[in-house]
């Protein structure tokens, strides 16, 4: 590797913390700051474990797309494994590509067109319930429509008492997840060895009451229980009905890079589809939370996008073919998404020596690629914190440099449900604003958080206003 030099530049680090305090405190914040200050590769430390920050598109497309197989990023998803299983988000490899492959058919273009029905119904429900000048909380309000959408969308479920039974089970599972992870690091970095994973998540502590592990398997059997009944039950019927579980049982892949053949056991279409109800509904949620509030500070986009919505629609849910004529709010979605980007940070653990933007990286070192820092790089979005539709016009974005806006990742591992995110987006946004312009209130103030999505620190608080005569 002539010509490469060593590892990038960063700020000073504290013993055994390294970074780790700024981040806990203001890790938008500062990410933000080791971009701007050491510009496209900057390195800092989660404990002693280093993190390379890479900014630059042309670095984010080699990690993603030309390197991909120098990378796992097992480890940077390893805190959802006890909650997700060996679904989409926690396996690496072969596993991976295989899995995806079997999981790819359900979220195919007309299967995903075939959910429009679903997603009108339920948010026709929600809307049913507001009432106008009321002040409700944005985040959750939509956080529970997208979680009854995705749970009758994958399972084919109705019964409310288990939609909320698995939202509860979730919230708890990936809260306590969260903690024990943090002793689980902490412990690494005090003993400078490897903690056994299988022994820390499924060891003692999962039976002392109280603690994180504890309530984490107990969350888990919740969750396999609801999901584990309709597997078995979908199985002994052998009907498509039209939701995803049907299309697991019906995946075959007969395409395998070793020759494999055969569909997915009753455990991996449960750990696939608490992946993706885990990932379908928080996100999409969040996103949908930060355009309206967007469009709240901003009546000129507001006005423009109401005015499209009414001619092309005239108060009816869109279907998928009338999104296609809604140019506007396809760029409101994506300019939304440019800005709060749900997934805010993406990892990769090297695998190998690699070399990117004229360094070498080593094995076993981190490499961290943000959203939020690349797409408010101002000579990639001028005016990158100005809430500006207009860049998404065709002309402006082919001038800009492939992952320079990549809110969905890229390469293989690029979100699965990217296409049901858009339309249930759209058409959720589309239903809302013919009725209501949601106005946020002053009281909390919404801040952005850096947790497992990007979410409002103190929800986000709206009042009903009614939408444009």
């Amino acid at each position: 590797m002539a010509g490469v030099s060593s590892m990038p530049p960063g700020p000073p680090a504290l013993p055994w913390l390294g970074h780790f305090p700024r981040l806990r405190s203001n890790a938008l914040g500062f990410v933000a700051a080791l971009a701007r200050v050491y510009g496209p590769a900057a390195t800092f430390y989660l404990g002693r474990q280093p993190v390379v920050l890479l900014s630059r598109p042309d670095a984010i497309r080699s990690v993603l797309v030309e390197q991909a197989r120098s990378f796992t990023n097992a480890e940077f998803n390893a805190v959802l494994r006890p909650v997700l299983g060996r679904g989409l988000l926690t396996t690496d490899g072969e596993e991976h590509r295989r899995l995806r492959r079997l999981v790819q058919p359900a979220f195919g273009r007309k299967r995903v067109e075939g959910y429009r029905d679903i997603m009108v119904a339920q948010t026709e429900r929600m809307l049913a319930s507001w009432e106008q000048g009321a002040a409700l909380d944005m985040g959750r309000q939509l956080q529970h429509l997208t979680l009854n959408i995705v749970a009758e969308v994958l399972l084919g479920l109705r019964t409310l008492d288990q939609v909320e039974a698995l939202g509860e089970a979730f919230a708890v599972a990936s809260d306590n997840a969260r903690q024990a992870s943090l002793l689980m690091r902490t412990l690494r970095g005090a003993r400078g060895t490897q903690v056994n994973d299988d022994r820390f998540w499924h060891g003692p502590l999962t039976r002392v009451p109280f603690s994180p592990q504890y309530r984490v398997a107990r969350a888990r059997r919740v969750l396999d229980s609801i999901v584990g009944t309709l597997i078995a039950r979908k199985r002994a019927e052998g009907l498509d009905r039209g939701d995803v579980v049907s299309a697991l049982l019906a995946a075959r892949d007969e395409a395998g890079e070793h020759g494999e053949s055969g569909g997915l056991s009753d455990d991996e279409i449960r750990d696939q589809l608490l992946t993706l109800l885990a990932a379908g509904h928080a996100t999409t949620a969040i996103a949908m939370a930060w355009t309206l509030y967007l469009l709240s500070r901003d009546p000129r986009v507001a006005a423009r996008l109401h005015d499209e919505l009414c001619r092309h629609l005239g108060g009816r849910p869109p279907t998928a073919e009338d999104l296609e004529s809604l140019p506007y709010l396809d760029r409101v979605w994506c300019e939304a998404l440019r800005l709060y980007p749900p997934a805010w940070a993406l990892g990769r653990l090297a695998r190998e020596e690699i070399a990117v933007e004229g360094y070498r990286i080593p094995p076993g070192v981190m490499l961290m690629l943000s959203p939020w820092v690349t797409h408010r790089l101002p000579d990639l979005f001028e005016s990158p914190h100005a809430f500006c539709p207009e860049r998404f016009e065709p002309a402006q974005s082919a001038q800009r440099p492939p992952y320079a806006y990549f809110p969905f990742g890229g390469g293989g591992r690029m979100c699965i449900g990217a296409a049901f995110a858009a339309l249930e987006g759209k058409l959720v946004l589309a239903m809302i604003l013919q009725r209501f312009a949601p106005a946020v209130l002053p009281d909390p103030p919404v801040v952005p958080a850096a947790r497992v999505v990007l979410r409002p620190a103190h929800g986000m608080r709206m009042r009903l206003d009614p939408a444009p005569a």
